[in-house]
């Protein structure tokens, strides 16, 4: 004998209840970011880890750069670079790359375009069994990932490192592709029209 269906019972609110108001304190409402970046701002905020005044200049500084939060926590001095890859690391479940420690190969750092690495900010690190390691400073920007994909043939692994050190390795590229830019147009032999 199979059971009767039963609707679910209906509760009336009790006479005189007043829902809660809907809308979100300021320092919770939203900025404009990303889903992500108003995670980690939440949290920030649940934790007091930083004022009400502070927290809101941090959100501030990412809405009107359309950056990060976490970046905008670095720039406004409240946390390292380091700490902030470190974060977003545990936060995707990549891991935390030390540049300086792990070493970059510089043949392997040249594969992808430097102006997709600049914009990403990212940098490939490694190759290994034909799966390219590259460190990017924001995980969550699905954009540049995909970008990154596309612009080479290689299986992409992922970790995250912080910002400063991959643009220090990124303004050491750029600087070694301006040399070989000048170096090519001087070995150019210049080309002359005779009437």
């Amino acid at each position: 004998e199979t059971p009767e269906y039963q609707a679910p019972l209906r509760v009336s609110p009790p006479e005189g209840f007043v829902p809660a108001r809907t809308t979100e304190p300021a320092q919770l409402r939203s900025f404009g970011v990303n889903a992500s970046a108003e995670l980690v701002a939440d949290l920030v905020a649940s934790t007091g880890l930083l004022s009400s005044d502070r927290l809101a200049q941090v959100r501030s500084r990412a809405a009107q750069t359309r950056g990060s939060f976490a970046q905008a926590l670095v720039d406004e001095g409240h946390a390292s670079s380091a700490g902030v890859a470190r974060l977003l690391a545990s936060r995707h479940h990549l891991p935390f790359i030390e540049l300086g420690f792990t070493g970059v190969d510089a043949p392997v750092a040249k594969l992808l375009p430097l102006h997709v690495l600049e914009r990403a900010p990212a940098l490939p690190y490694a190759l290994r069994d034909d799966v390219l390691y590259v460190a990017i400073a924001d995980p969550a920007n699905v954009h540049v990932i995909d970008e990154l994909r596309l612009a080479t043939r290689h299986a992409i692994e992922f970790g995250v490192a912080a910002r400063e050190e991959i643009d220090e390795h990124l303004r050491k590229l750029a600087r070694e592709s301006a040399t070989f830019g000048l170096r090519a147009r001087e070995d150019t032999p210049e080309l002359v029209v005779v009437d």
